[in-house]
This record gives C-alpha cells, structure tokens and sequence, in this order.
C-alpha cells in the first residue's frame, strides 16, 4: 500500500516550524490567522485551501480563518474585526 502524502509536508521551509509560526501568530489572536499572515509563515495558498477543506482551520471571512477548533470569544471576535477591517494593521492592543 502506497501512503499519499500530506500537502502540508510539501514546502520550502520545515513544517514544524511553518506550524509553530502560525501557531504563534493564532494565539496572539485568539485563533484568528489570515492567508496572508499565514503565507508570510511558510505555508502555500493550496495548503491554507487544504486545512480548510480538512476542518483543520475554519473560513470565517474570504481571507480570515479560526485555527484548531479555537472556542469563540468577544476576544476573538474583535480580533477578527479588527482584522478584517484593517487588514492586518492592528488597532488592538493587550
């Protein structure tokens, strides 16, 4: 039996470490990445579609995504305003 490999362990840079940036960036965020946040990690536009497709990540605007089945908040859900409005040019502060 031929085992298909992941479209997540095909990329130019290492996976664990392209999961740990985006890993960073989320949590910052509450869960919140965008594709563009997430491409400037090391991830490729087919592997963001791919954990979309998966389940892995949840699409919550054209460009906006929740990570890892992060549980809603009015944390995130400013996050999300935030930017998605802005797109990326964060107005909120810890």
């Amino acid at each position: 039996m031929v085992r298909k490999e992941s479209p997540l362990h095909r990329t130019d840079g290492d996976p664990a470490t392209i999961k740990r940036r985006v890993k960073k960036i989320a949590q910052r965020q509450h869960g919140i990445v965008t594709r563009d946040q997430a491409l400037a990690a090391g991830l490729t536009r087919y592997q963001v579609d791919y954990l979309v497709r998966t389940k892995e990540w949840e699409r919550i605007r054209p460009t906006l995504f929740r990570l890892w089945r992060v549980e809603d908040s009015w944390r995130q859900a400013l996050w999300s305003a935030n930017l998605w409005l802005a797109r990326g040019a964060s107005a909120i502060s810890h």
